[in-house]
């Protein structure tokens, strides 16, 4: 068995609750309503036929084969036409996120290349567990890659870090900057406030050279 026949695991299908595991439950949907706490986010795929899936206080959306959903909170998924519809749905405890219709997907998808065996991919919704400013980090790093990071909004950004006591070696290393650059960006503020940095009161009267 290769590594990869190991990370692909056979669910067979039915309806109710087809496996559990940390944060994550898996339901199957073909005969009858299923109905689905309130503490998580319902991932619902429907494989046949068509799904009607009903959250408090919305109107209900029918999915076709193919299609896909994201609803966050209380909710019932039910087949239209019991002996004719299928569907999954992956409930994540512990998080609420945003409510998301799609598909249906291509029969044959062109997506095969991110993992070398499925034609089409249904794109999970990521959860990042990092504090403000990693995150932003993160966006940083993603949007420089792009070259899409204007260098004003930058300053600000980096300068906030700093304020926020994030060490300007971190800076360096999480935005994959040269020492130099963190530094000319946290100066951006200006020449006349790096001259009085320190310094209480104003600046001093030029000198004038008098007429020889």
């Amino acid at each position: 068995m290769t590594e990869r026949d190991e990370a692909f695991e056979e669910l067979k299908t039915g309806h109710g609750l087809l496996r559990e595991l940390p944060g994550l439950r898996v339901w199957g949907v073909d005969d009858g309503a299923l109905v689905l706490g309130e503490d998580a986010t319902q991932f619902v795929f429907c494989s046949q036929g068509a799904l009607v899936v009903r959250q408090t206080g919305a109107w209900p959306h029918v999915l076709t084969a193919g299609m896909y959903a994201s609803v966050p909170g209380k909710c019932d998924v039910r087949p239209v036409g019991q002996d004719l519809s299928q569907g999954l749905v992956i409930s994540r405890h512990g998080w609420l996120g945003m409510v998301v219709l799609g598909g249906p997907l291509e029969e044959r998808g062109r997506l095969r290349y991110i993992d070398g065996c499925t034609d089409s991919l249904l794109v999970p919704t990521v959860q990042v567990l990092l504090d403000p400013v990693h995150r932003m980090m993160s966006t940083i790093r993603h949007n420089r890659a792009r070259g899409t990071h204007a260098v004003v909004r930058m300053a600000d950004i980096v300068r906030g870090m700093v304020a926020e006591g994030v060490p300007a070696r971190e800076i360096q290393k999480r935005l994959g900057m040269e020492r130099e650059e963190v530094t000319r960006l946290v100066n951006r503020a200006g020449m006349p406030s790096q001259v009085t940095k320190g310094r209480s009161g104003a600046l001093n009267r030029a000198w004038v050279p008098g007429k020889g």
